[in-house]
């Protein structure tokens, strides 16, 4: 019997191991899935269509616009004021001006103002009004001048900082100068004064202004977008510090909303990644993503029996298969599958914050619930046209999950400081302990040594001591 034990113990040891690691690996689950999600998504992606990481053509071909108006190629400049070129008429020169990179127009450091000669052509037969811009808000000072085909000098509105040579703390906004183009060709001068490179990125456009409805919903969704990013910052450093599986599956629910979003909105493929446009089409992974994440969340924030625990379990594997066959573009699964799956599990959902809503942050997950529930029943109706598409509607899923995402994690940081208040009262009542427990040692010490009335030394006490003051003599004597 003596030999088998060793042999079992070492058959049970590898199990034991391996269950350690998967408890030390279990706060880390969410961000592994999370992870291992979007690389799947990637090489499936990737294998289907090889060519999404350097398309050789865009997706969609813009339909060509009679060109009006250009900046023909040939730039050149001169280190000289503006004043002295106007002055010595040097524009009709063309042998005094220095050609520069059409690629880059930069003249590299110079430490004397440049002025660059520039030709816009107008290829109708009426005057056009145009906005030159100018995209070099770290320009020091700009001074432009228009010289018409009937060389008429018009001299436009200088602009430039308060504060140059490089102590610039913000960049300024980007020059811009409405002008009137008349048929033929126009001498464009501009003076530039700069401390450090001098580049001319210059742009004849209609409008230099973006529609004011697209300002105003880019403003709220930045604003949004820096809340979740903030709130996923939040969540991640507790998890790295507290290793809570429930937020955990927070930050990947928050990470899958912030990254749909930015593919819906298309701020991924114009400025995120815009040479990596696979990421777009990781949209049918991030989605079922957060379904699942809202699913495997709620038995860590409420209380549920073990029915209610299974069917939120088959929720999750719904959509894991759903993440899973989402690249191949199945006729079964789609957008229509997965918002009716995502209603159906919102739904239950809440009705399990309804059935168990004792706690204060039952309510706190039911409002959360409720709002993400809400987003996407208006983002449903407005798919089968129900609804009018607006930017509203259009980001209905988004901003109820964004606000559910806000709720849950204020939620979640009222439960992590009352927990740290219950930590802190467990620490001062130990150390209250401990002080009685020292003070009642010291008491008990001091009742074995003295009398209980009179506090004098009993009788143990002056034997000890006389027996250690002579100890050469006879024990002391009772008296």
């Amino acid at each position: 019997m003596d030999s088998s034990a060793p042999n079992q113990a070492a058959a049970r040891f590898p199990g034991t191991l391996a269950r350690r690691f998967f408890l030390r690996l279990r706060p880390w689950w969410p961000l592994l899935l999370l992870a291992s999600s979007f690389a799947y998504g990637i090489l499936v992606a990737l294998w289907q269509t090889p060519t999404l990481l350097n398309p050789a053509v865009p997706a969609t071909t813009p339909t060509p616009q009679p060109v009006v108006t250009q900046i023909l190629p040939e730039t050149g400049y001169r280190l000289e004021t503006l004043a002295s070129v106007l002055a010595n008429r040097r524009w009709q020169d063309a042998s005094a001006w220095q050609p520069t990179d059409n690629r880059r127009s930069g003249i590299g450091y110079p430490y004397q103002p440049a002025t660059y000669r520039v030709t816009l052509a107008n290829l109708s037969d009426a005057p056009v009004q145009r906005n030159l811009v100018l995209d070099a808000p770290y320009l020091d000072h700009v001074q432009p001048a228009l010289i018409s085909p009937d060389n008429d000098v018009q001299t436009l509105i200088a602009m430039g900082d308060s504060y140059p040579d490089g102590h610039r703390l913000i960049d300024l906004p980007t020059w811009m100068w409405p002008v009137t183009l008349a048929p033929g060709r126009t001498t464009l001068l501009v003076e530039v004064r700069n401390n450090g490179p001098v580049l001319l990125p210059l742009s004849l456009v209609a409008s230099a202004m973006p529609d004011t409805g697209d300002i105003v919903a880019l403003t709220w969704k930045s604003f949004i977008s820096g809340l979740l990013v903030f709130a996923l910052i939040l969540n991640l450093s507790t998890v790295i510090r507290l290793r809570k599986p429930g937020l955990g599956w927070l930050s990947v629910f928050m990470a899958g909303l912030i990254h749909s979003q930015l593919v819906m909105d298309g701020l991924g493929f114009w400025l995120l990644w815009p040479e990596l446009p696979v990421l777009n089409t990781l949209l049918g992974i991030s989605l079922p993503l957060c379904l699942l994440a809202l699913c495997e969340f709620t038995p860590h924030f409420i209380s549920v029996s073990r029915t209610s625990a299974a069917v939120l379990r088959l929720f999750s594997l719904l959509a894991g298969a759903h993440l899973l066959a989402a690249p191949f573009g199945l006729r079964l699964i789609g957008q229509d599958s997965l918002l009716a799956l995502a209603a159906l599990g919102g739904i239950f959902i809440l009705s399990l914050v309804v059935r168990y809503h004792r706690r204060v942050y039952d309510r706190y997950f039911g409002l959360s619930v409720l709002s993400i529930l809400i987003g996407v029943v208006i983002t449903s109706l407005r798919t089968i046209g129900w609804l009018p598409v607006t930017p509203l509607t259009d980001s209905a899923f988004f901003l109820g999950a964004a606000l559910g995402s806000v709720i849950l994690t204020s939620g979640m940081g009222r439960l992590l400081v009352e927990e740290r208040n219950r930590r802190l009262g467990s620490d001062i009542q130990a150390r209250q302990e401990r002080k009685l427990r020292a003070r009642v040692e010291q008491d008990i010490d001091r009742l074995m040594k003295t009398h209980r009335v009179t506090g004098k030394p009993n009788r143990p006490m002056l034997e000890e001591t006389l027996d250690g003051i002579n100890s050469q003599a006879s024990p002391t004597a009772s008296a």
